[in-house]
This record gives structure tokens, sequence and C-alpha cells, in this order.
């Protein structure tokens, strides 16, 4: 696991939450995760940076506000025919469930850098696929040592994937 620089762990957006009663249930290199209920989480965006499997000790300004507006718009303006985890404002059209957390009881929740999402735990498979040009960080490493199982390996999860993508869009009445 990634290793988080301590003084970049907590900030006043994690303290804040903390103290409403949410638990943080994940820590990644970019994204914290607060569980909200049974059925929902809350990933916060940071300003923290991460090169392949390495957090800085720096921050990027604005960089959490442009991750979650990139993560909006592209399921629900580009990819929006299709299922997704995103759960919808019920009293702002077109908006994230986050804006009513915020009139409910988190008034001080930053919007530009939370989405309420349903939570998938039990649903997906643990992993996590990056599609560049090219293989770095530590999956180069592996692939280096077994050129042929890891290929073997990467070509079963997209057809794993892929399958509980359809799988997902069936279960919630798409085709």
């Amino acid at each position: 696991m990634t290793e988080i620089p301590r003084n970049l762990q907590t900030d006043k957006l994690s303290s804040y939450l903390s103290g409403t009663g949410l638990q943080r249930v994940s820590q990644g290199k970019v994204r914290d995760t607060w569980r909200i209920d049974s059925d929902s989480l809350l990933p916060v965006a940071t300003d923290r940076i991460s090169i392949f499997d390495f957090v800085l000790n720096a921050l990027i300004p604005k960089k959490g506000e442009v991750l979650t507006a990139l993560t909006h718009f592209w399921l629900t303006k580009v990819l929006y025919e299709f299922n997704h985890h995103l759960v919808e404002s019920g009293t702002h059209p077109g908006f994230n469930d986050a804006w009513d957390l915020r009139e409910d009881f988190l008034h001080a929740l930053p919007l530009e850098r939370c989405l309420t999402v349903e939570d998938m735990t039990g649903k997906l498979y643990p992993f996590e696929m990056i599609f560049r040009h090219h293989i770095g960080g530590s999956v180069y490493k592996d692939y280096l040592k077994r050129r042929t199982e890891t290929a073997a390996w990467f070509a079963k999860m997209v057809k794993i994937r892929l399958a509980y993508l359809h799988a997902l869009n069936q279960r919630r009445g798409g085709s």
C-alpha cells in the first residue's frame, strides 16, 4: 500500500468530517472515502500528488476540485447512457446527492471536492486498471518478472470487469 506523508494524512476537511461522526473507510493516494450510511459513501478528492505508487509531500491547489468535476462530467454528460455509481440529488436535478448532504447535516461540505456514490462493496472486484500506452510502476516490475503470467492475468481481469459491467447494467434495467 502506498504511504501517504504524515502531514498530508489529515486536513481541515477530514477533521470536520470526523467531527460530524462520519467514519473514514479508506485513504487512497488522492481520494479519501467516508461512510455516509450502509448504502452510500462520500469520496473526497484531495490535492495530493501521486506518481505511480508514490505520494509526494506536496499539494496541487484545486486538484481535488478538478478531479471531482471531471468525474461528474464524464459520468453524467458523456457516459450518461450507462449505469454508474453516482447518487443523484433528490432536490437538485442534474446534481449529485452531496448537495442534499450539505443542506441536511454537513453544512460546511465543499461540494466541489465531494460526490455521493453507491457503496459497491462486495459488488466489484478489488483491482484498478489504468490504460496507458506504456506500463509503469509496480505493474512494470511484475511484468518484467512474469511477462506471460501477467499478460494472461490482465486479459482475465478485463473479461471479468466487462462481464461485471454487463451484469450491473442488466440488473439496473439496461440492455
